[in-house]
């Protein structure tokens, strides 16, 4: 009964970090829109449009404008200052959210944002079995500090401190691990063929 309730418990909790990322994006974009709904309707009335390639006018304006925002919120990012501030803000208040930093290498490497502070995709050793893992950072020594990803949901899982020898080093971006795991394990064939 206890191996059920911890089951069910797990999945609940992983289920939730897997959606809160989807719900905070979902609401967001639906409150600019709200917001810039509002901002358009006196134009969309002055202008006497009422639709636009068969959309309404007020929602395909406000699509054109949320792209518009994000594009120049892109091109701030690349600042300077926006680096330090987003450090700054990451520094403070993000890393403390669980997974965040797996959670923002994983949309990075989405969006093929991917650079040299990425998380490398590795082999770990865990017993008799190779995992799928993350290589964090190396350890002065002859370890490493690696994060094993669960299945389906790679946002929760486990950090381990593991010797050199049970790490296999791989060139499998981070996209197709994260894949080859919400797919739960569909795809390793190709995926891992070179390595085992």
């Amino acid at each position: 009964m206890k191996n059920t309730y911890d089951f069910l418990k797990n999945m609940i909790i992983a289920g939730i970090i897997f959606f809160i990322p989807l719900v905070i994006l979902v609401v967001i974009l639906q409150k600019a829109f709200q917001i810039l709904a509002v901002l358009v309707s006196p134009i969309i009335k002055l202008l006497n449009i009422t639709n636009v390639f068969g959309i309404g006018a007020e929602i395909f304006i406000s699509i054109i404008l949320t792209l518009f925002l994000l594009y120049i919120g892109g091109l701030l990012a690349k600042t300077t200052r926006a680096k330090t501030a987003i450090a700054k803000l990451e520094e403070s208040l993000l890393s403390k959210i669980p997974g965040y930093e797996v959670l923002k290498k994983t949309g990075e490497s989405f969006a093929g944002f991917e650079n040299d502070n990425k998380l490398h995709t590795v082999l770990a050793r865990i017993e008799d079995a190779w995992q799928l893992a993350f290589l964090i950072e190396e350890i002065e020594g002859e370890n490493y500090a690696v994060y094993i990803p669960g299945a389906p949901n790679p946002m929760s899982g486990s950090v381990y401190i593991l010797e050199k020898e049970r790490i296999k080093r791989t060139n499998i971006p981070m996209r197709d691990a994260m894949k080859c795991l919400r797919g739960l394990g569909v795809g390793s064939n190709k995926l891992l063929k070179e390595y085992l």
